[in-house]
């Protein structure tokens, strides 16, 4: 019996998070509410947690994905190591004493989660060729 991989199920909640913080900025930014200051503050941190757990569970998987296309996997693992790190720059930024959500946050903090939107959209991409190019984790009947 072979279990299902866990990476491709752990990726939502990262990627939704990683996608959601950029726009709570925009709409805080637009629409002059704090509010969304914060909803982009804890996206960002929910990014990092759930960043990592998707991560270990990449990193299971990663020897059978470079069995089958190292140079792909080696730039998704890179990519989207690098959208979790910038995201959680960016959470650090977003948070004054006492846990305090900054509103605004510094402009450095929103650059950052822009950044790991464009590295996650790029490495999201390339897990995707993984997975439909390459047949990573595709059982053949």
């Amino acid at each position: 019996m072979r279990l299902h991989p866990l990476h491709p199920v752990s990726v939502h909640a990262p990627l939704a998070c990683i996608g959601f913080a950029p726009l709570a900025d925009i709409g805080a930014l637009l629409w002059h509410r704090a509010d969304l200051w914060i909803v982009g503050a804890f996206m960002c941190c929910g990014a990092g947690v759930f960043g990592l757990v998707a991560a270990t569970f990449g990193a299971l998987d990663f020897e059978r994905a470079y069995a089958k296309a190292p140079r792909t996997i080696s730039w998704h693992a890179t990519l989207m190591a690098a959208a979790v790190t910038f995201a959680g720059v960016s959470a650090f930024g977003r948070f004054g004493d006492g846990f305090t959500v900054r509103t605004p946050p510094p402009d450095w903090a929103i650059a950052a989660s822009v950044i790991a939107l464009a590295a996650a959209v790029v490495g999201g991409a390339l897990g995707g060729e993984l997975v439909y190019r390459h047949g990573v984790n595709v059982e053949k009947n």
